[in-house]
């Protein structure tokens, strides 16, 4: 499960980049920060999620994209956003929040693994 133990090892590490930029940032934009940090934890979320039901499913690259983008979706429906906005064009939508599904399984699956796996058996 290299993806999975990656995609948790990227959490931290965007986590602790944003904390670490955190004292040179000025105090206004503080919350915005940390409102994007959390927005990107729950966007990971989702795709961490649709890896491991994609796994137990055996379903495609393409298949996980399009699984996680409902996910996704919510995330962004959530966000700040889409505050007094609505969405005219929801195929664009959709194709939009595919697309960033995918981007992001790309950024997960870019970095190196430097998990040690041990076998316990």
């Amino acid at each position: 499960m290299k993806f999975l133990s990656k995609l948790g090892q990227v959490l931290l590490k965007g986590t602790a980049i944003l904390i670490g930029l955190n004292p040179f940032v000025p105090e206004k934009y503080k919350d915005e920060i940390s409102a994007v940090s959390q927005k990107l934890d729950q966007l990971y979320q989702v795709i961490l999620q649709a890896e491991i039901f994609g796994q137990a499913l055996s379903l495609s690259g393409d298949q996980k994209r399009i699984a996680a983008a409902k996910g996704v979706a919510q995330v962004i429906l959530t966000s700040s956003i889409l505050v007094d906005r609505k969405i005219t064009n929801p195929l664009l939508f959709q194709q939009g929040v595919e697309n960033l599904s995918g981007a992001l399984a790309d950024i997960m699956n870019s970095l190196e693994d430097k998990v040690k796996e041990e076998n316990k058996t």
